[in-house]
């Protein structure tokens, strides 16, 4: 069973989203050897494709738009908003979903981020998520983020 932690961000933006999540996948790469961001749609690909080679000048997080075959076997953290191909998922150790809906198969993760801006509709979103693992019996971490 993946360990899940939920992060409810300070700001009422996407693009601290988006932040925050470039911060996650830098920090999460030194423990997970791949991983998955499932983005919303084809536009927060780009801004994440984006961010990723902006957020620091001593950096770079190597990386893949989509789920093509050859450039998914060799980047660390692949982008996409598509639903996961079965093949990749059992490599795939680390999911950071910045979309409301599980995948299919989450128990072939060892662990799932879920990034929620302070935004109403996100956050009822996020009320609905949470429901859902806890009814699958998933236990959910929560990082209050609005309250630092």
């Amino acid at each position: 069973m993946p360990r899940i932690d939920l992060y409810l961000l300070n700001e009422a933006n996407f693009s601290e989203q988006i932040a925050f999540c470039c911060r996650l996948t830098e920090k999460a790469l030194q423990q997970h050897s791949r991983i998955h961001i499932q983005t919303v749609d084809a536009i927060q690909n780009e801004a994440l494709n984006s961010a990723l080679w902006t957020f620091k000048l001593e950096s770079f997080i190597p990386h893949s738009l989509g789920q093509n075959e050859s450039e998914s076997k060799t980047a660390p953290v692949i982008i996409d908003d598509k639903p996961l191909k079965s093949s990749l998922q059992k490599d795939d150790s680390l999911l950071i979903l910045l979309r409301k809906q599980l995948p299919e198969r989450l128990e072939d993760f060892s662990r799932l981020c879920l990034i929620i801006p302070n935004i109403e509709i996100e956050i009822q979103d996020a009320r609905t998520l949470y429901k859902q693992l806890k009814s699958l019996g998933h236990e959910v971490h929560i990082h209050d983020l609005r309250k630092a």
